[in-house]
């Protein structure tokens, strides 16, 4: 008999397994800024929504990154997660901002495998409010 003939083997493909968790590969839509009017000497804050696209897997919500500064690298960037909601359109609020500033956003979607592409960067000023 060959010495092979009693070896264990194992079959393996390339290929992943249907149930295999990869993270997003898009971004949120519609990424929307808009800076609140502050009250009584309360620092600003800016909403921020997005809708959700159409991804498979489940998602379990979102990273939005912000900043004053976009030359500094995004790992410097401040962050907020939204959790998944079931809902077409996500809102969060960005509290606590300096007046009269120019913040970028970038939002991300996450699931259990990781982050997917950030989005194209918005704008909102805290001086004028409105969206970018």
């Amino acid at each position: 008999m060959p010495p092979w003939y009693n070896a264990p083997f194992c079959v393996s493909s390339n290929a992943a397994a249907p149930d295999s968790v990869t993270p997003p590969d898009v971004y949120p839509q519609d990424l929307r800024a808009d800076a609140l009017p502050s009250a009584n000497g309360d620092a600003p804050s800016i909403q921020v929504s997005l809708t959700k696209p159409e991804t498979s897997g489940a998602v379990t919500g979102y990273n939005i990154y912000y900043t004053d500064n976009p030359a500094q690298p995004f790992s410097e960037w401040g962050q907020m997660f939204l959790p998944e909601t079931g809902e077409p359109q996500i809102t969060g609020i960005i509290r606590n901002l300096y007046p009269d500033t120019t913040y970028y956003m970038s939002s991300t979607i996450v699931n259990e495998a990781g982050e997917g592409p950030a989005s194209f960067l918005v704008t909102a000023d805290t001086s004028a409010g409105g969206n970018y």
